[in-house]
């Protein structure tokens, strides 16, 4: 069973064995299916059906003296078909709902003749005449793509066929997804494939990273195996133009900083801007000491994290830039989080902690003006600092490298200084703290530490470096 569907970009279905894990979410997801039924009719004694659902069924309608048999493929078939299998003469009527999504086309016949659609409850058609066995309703229900967004951003949209939800296939570092607008004109650059509810896009159109592939989209219930994408970013060319010169920036920046950079701890390389001459932003950079990949540079730098950090609540992720980005914060439980850094050692260096600063109608926009960090550090000698534990706890060094050490415990840390709150802008912010001379004297690892204060919630982490003081570059 999948506990639940991830619907960021890149992301796949996750299933759980049974034999190994079963929450009760799980029996809830199985219980769902048995109880379709219980909302394909409806009905108010024996004057009115109302037909909801387009579900292969029978129904013995006891009150009227009717037994309906309902037959279709529905979605891969757009449309159904009700046959009156037995009846007592009656008089009676069938609402049959007409839903928000279906085309212009919307029809119905009884007995191949046809109806009026426009009587009846809201959402529904009328059909009221003296029913008798072998009667035959059919439905048309057309489908036609659209976007469907959100309220509060109509340019996050997902892909809609009718009613349903169309993802394209893609890979785990498939991070960015931008449809560019109008946003009718993409949906013209959208083709049907030939299995039903199959569609091919325009890759000029649809852009995902820098490989120009034919997008492939199909039905979410249909995938189980593959990552997706569900929701893109409808952009025009202005916008598509500030973004890529925003994640040029970027790489330049990165590029000025990694010669006089002594270690850095990332969290996410990204994707590239769509068209971008530039490659992944941090992949495998040879002037950086530790830069094998997005996942790898935590581990080698021993992230520490107690009570369970790594959960959707402390891991989030935005389109900086043009690319993805992950930051670490924390929240709910986890109160801090920090890693261990490369230092020189009797060297005058700084420590840089980089942090975005969500626009005002972000819903994160509460992690830059009611950020608040303690910055605590301590300096120690790298076989002091390559240390094992069976899980990250409060006072335990949480290294992820298999060295088969034992724990080490956690030195006394200092102060720096403090994180405080910033404009919601939009932007990312660098914070220097210059390292005492004690706390590098003789020593080349420096353990780093950022506590959340109480009543504040955590900042976006989006990098931390160890640089040589006389070349920080702000």
């Amino acid at each position: 069973m999948a506990y639940f569907h991830a619907l960021e970009s890149g992301n796949r279905k996750n299933f759980s064995p049974g034999s190994v894990s079963l929450a009760c979410c799980h029996g809830s997801g199985m219980e769902n299916h048995a109880k379709y039924g219980d909302s394909i009719y409806f009905h108010t004694g024996a004057d009115r059906l109302f037909i909801s659902l387009f579900i292969a069924s029978e129904l013995n309608w006891k009150d009227a003296g009717l037994v309906l048999r309902q037959t279709t493929k529905f979605p891969e078939e757009a449309g159904t078909t009700i046959e009156i299998v037995a009846a007592k003469p009656a008089k009676t009527t069938f609402s049959i709902r007409k839903p928000s999504w279906v085309a212009n086309r919307f029809a119905v016949t009884v007995n191949s003749e046809s109806v009026p659609t426009t009587t009846g409850p809201e959402g529904y058609v009328d059909l009221t005449r003296t029913w008798k066995a072998g009667d035959k309703i059919t439905v048309k229900l057309p489908m036609t793509l659209r976007w469907e967004g959100f309220r509060d951003n109509p340019d996050r949209a997902a892909l809609m066929y009718g009613p349903v939800m169309l993802v394209a296939k893609t890979d785990n570092s498939a991070r960015y997804a931008v449809a560019r607008k109008p946003a009718d004109k993409a949906l013209m650059a959208i083709t049907p494939a030939a299995q039903p509810l199959r569609f091919t896009g325009d890759p000029a159109v649809f852009l995902r990273d820098l490989t120009q592939k034919t997008i492939n989209f199909l039905p979410m219930y249909q995938e189980y195996q593959d990552p997706y994408i569900a929701y893109w970013d409808l952009r025009d060319d202005a916008q598509l133009a500030a973004e890529h010169a925003a994640y040029e920036g970027e790489a330049k920046r990165w590029a000025a900083l990694a010669p006089h950079t002594v270690d850095i701890a990332f969290f996410d390389a990204g994707t590239p801007a769509a068209g971008s001459t530039l490659p992944g932003r941090l992949a495998n950079d040879p002037a950086l000491p530790r830069t094998a990949g997005a996942n790898r540079t935590e581990k080698d730098h021993a992230l520490e994290a107690p009570n369970g950090y790594n959960h959707e609540f402390n891991e989030l992720q935005r389109v900086i830039a043009g690319h993805w980005q992950t930051f670490r914060t924390a929240e709910l439980g986890p109160d801090r989080f920090g890693w261990t850094l490369a230092v020189e050692p009797d060297k005058p260096q700084t420590l840089l902690i980089r942090l975005w600063s969500p626009p005002a109608n972000d819903p994160d926009a509460r992690r830059a003006t009611n950020c608040g960090f303690e910055v605590c550090v301590a300096g120690v000698k790298a076989e002091a600092a390559v240390a094992k534990s069976s899980g990250p706890t409060d006072t335990t060094l949480g290294n992820q490298l298999d060295t088969g050490a034992k724990a080490t415990a956690l030195p006394p840390l200092t102060k720096l200084g403090a994180i405080g709150p910033a404009q919601a802008n939009g932007s990312f912010r660098d914070v220097n703290f210059p390292l005492p001379a004690s706390l590098v004297a003789g020593k080349d690892r420096l353990i780093v530490r950022l506590i959340r204060q109480k009543g504040k919630v955590g900042g976006l982490v989006g990098e931390i470096r160890v640089m040589r003081q006389h070349e920080v570059r702000k």
